[in-house]
């Protein structure tokens, strides 16, 4: 089962966010101890319910991803962070059963959390209720997304499987801009730094400008 560690703050407290085994846990940074956990996210006891995906922070909200969306099983889940011991019944915040994630990461950017689905839809969340803002497809292909999506500059990048990268301006709404066939498998995610966007495919690794 995959393990996902974030730094996170507690207070003025350096701590570090765990995200393995259906459970939540924060830990100080200091010393190790035990701050906050959570658990109940796989209440039907179910078999392969992997939490492959890395959470996000936004704000003092944590949101967590797990399940597989390629099965349509996927789902979302927050948690208000800042409590103390086990949290479970009193900082959940909500729970979305109707969309998820298999092996993409969230992105959390200017405020609003953006979700990568497995099939190439994107949904646009209010961290704090969990509602979508809006919901786009990306171009629909038999292949699938195990690249995170990234944002730099109010653009969002997402790299397929089959080799194409997308581009879309996101934010207020959804504008796709551009596509890009990189002409090999990309299952890592890319890059930006720097006003360029490093993309690493099977074979290659390209700098973009």
């Amino acid at each position: 089962m995959a393990t996902r560690h974030l730094p996170v703050q507690h207070g003025d407290r350096d701590a570090v966010l765990v995200w393995c085994s259906d459970h939540v846990t924060t830990y100080g940074a200091d010393n190790g101890e035990l701050i906050w956990e959570s658990g109940g996210f796989n209440p039907n006891g179910n078999k392969l319910w992997p939490t492959i995906a890395t959470p996000v922070v936004s704000g003092d909200i944590a949101v967590i991803p797990v399940g597989r969306d390629d099965r349509r099983q996927g789902e979302i889940h927050a948690v208000r962070m800042g409590g103390q011991g086990d949290v479970t019944g009193t900082y959940r915040l909500w729970d979305r059963q109707d969309f998820g994630v298999f092996a993409t990461s969230l992105v959390a950017y200017e405020g609003r959390v953006y979700i990568l689905r497995n099939k190439g839809g994107i949904v646009c969340i209010d961290p704090a209720t969990g509602k979508p803002h809006w919901e786009a497809q990306l171009p629909e292909d038999a292949s699938a997304y195990y690249a995170s999506p990234v944002i730099a500059g109010g653009i969002l990048y997402a790299a397929r499987e089959d080799g194409m990268v997308f581009s879309a301006r996101v934010g207020s709404k959804f504008e796709l801009i551009g596509e890009n066939d990189m002409g090999e498998q990309i299952l890592a995610t890319p890059v930006p730094f720097d006003g360029r966007l490093l993309i690493r495919t099977s074979e290659s690794l390209f700098c973009v400008n």
